[in-house]
């Protein structure tokens, strides 16, 4: 069974997405691209990254690079 925590990060587009990913990766997050299915406005087109371990970790090194994120959900 994994107890890994998985949390999902909502960014504004697909082009943060792949960003985000290549940067959390870079800093030892793993981070998988996934279609948000229930976007609403705030959320642009709804991209979202799957990550491992603290969320919190991940949008601070994202927002440190300009990647904002709208959304934190439990994935």
């Amino acid at each position: 069974m994994d107890t890994t925590r998985k949390s999902l990060l909502v960014v504004r587009s697909v082009t943060s997405a792949m960003r985000g990913q290549k940067l959390l990766e870079q800093n030892g997050i793993s981070a998988y691209l996934q279609r948000n299915s229930h976007p609403n406005r705030k959320e642009g087109c709804g991209y979202a990254l799957k990550v491992g371990g603290d969320p919190f970790k991940a949008v601070q090194l994202l927002e440190q690079a300009g990647i904002p994120v709208s959304e934190i959900r439990e994935a």
